[in-house]
């Protein structure tokens, strides 16, 4: 049975302009969020039972209300009815902030339930990972690692003190050229696929964009070019925000199988 805690934080309004009014009754707003230390917990699992089973701790008014008029069962349970998904969610909720006091802790369990579901309908749907779908994990979820461990790995580097401009050169030049090359291979396979050319960017293109620019920082390096670690930054910022985008695809492709085959991520 998987299970996944998650904190969702109160919330306070640094800044709250009105607008004006909408046509629909509601009003325009411009606001600034800043979360705060105080937080609820959310704890969810996977089910044999179907449908979803929420306990609330810690606020006796909220848990004695029925449980479909709280948010984090409204959200949970939009997700399941859009996916289809049939596997029941168990949701413990521990509240620690306090209810209608402006801190925003219902909108925080909401997303916090729906980040938590995601995972957990993926392995209420981890079936998908068969024999026949091992090439499809190779192409799309295993560069995401290699993207994101090397972003990693990068960033640890860069904040060696001990490591001198030759030094750093060669690591991340160990790391760049290597990583193209490998951009290049899963690219060169992506192109087989019938895919939205945003998805041949982010899986692709950008992954051989940042890999070449971190070779290209190696080089500037090697040589004390101004710029270096400029370019660098710039690397692994996109490949940060590839790594990212193209992990949430994956997810979402995972959460799909739920229904059945379905195509790859994109």
């Amino acid at each position: 049975m998987s299970e996944v805690r998650i904190p969702a934080y109160a919330k306070i309004n640094l800044r709250l302009d009105i607008l004006g009014k909408r046509t629909d009754g509601f009003h325009e707003l411009r606001t600034i969020f800043q979360t705060i230390s105080l937080h609820d917990e959310l704890r969810l699992r996977s089910s044999r039972n179907p449908g979803i089973s929420l306990t609330i701790h810690g606020n006796e008014s909220l848990s004695q209300e029925p449980s479909q008029k709280n948010l984090v069962y409204r959200a949970v349970d939009a997700l399941r009815r859009e996916l289809k998904i049939r596997g029941g969610v168990e949701i413990e909720l521990r509240k620690t902030i306090p209810a209608g006091r402006g801190l925003g802790g219902g909108s925080s369990d909401a997303a916090a339930a729906l980040l938590g579901a995601m995972f957990v309908v993926a392995s209420i749907g981890s079936g998908f990972l068969t024999q026949d779908r091992a090439g499809e994990v190779r192409l799309f979820l295993t560069p995401t690692v290699v993207q994101l461990s090397t972003v990693l790995f990068g960033c640890a580097l860069a904040l060696v003190p001990s490591l001198g401009w030759k030094s750093l050169s060669v690591m991340f030049g160990l790391g760049g050229m290597p990583g193209f090359i490998y951009s290049l291979m899963i690219g060169t396979n992506i192109r087989r696929r019938e895919l939205e050319l945003s998805d041949r960017l982010w899986y692709a293109g950008a992954p051989i964009a940042a890999y070449l620019l971190i070779t290209v920082a190696a080089c500037m390096a090697w040589n004390r070019t101004a710029g270096s670690l400029e370019v660098l930054a710039g690397a692994m910022a996109l490949l940060l925000a590839a790594g990212i985008r193209n992990a949430w695809d994956g997810l979402i492709f995972l959460v799909g199988q739920v229904k059945g085959p379905t195509a790859p991520p994109g």
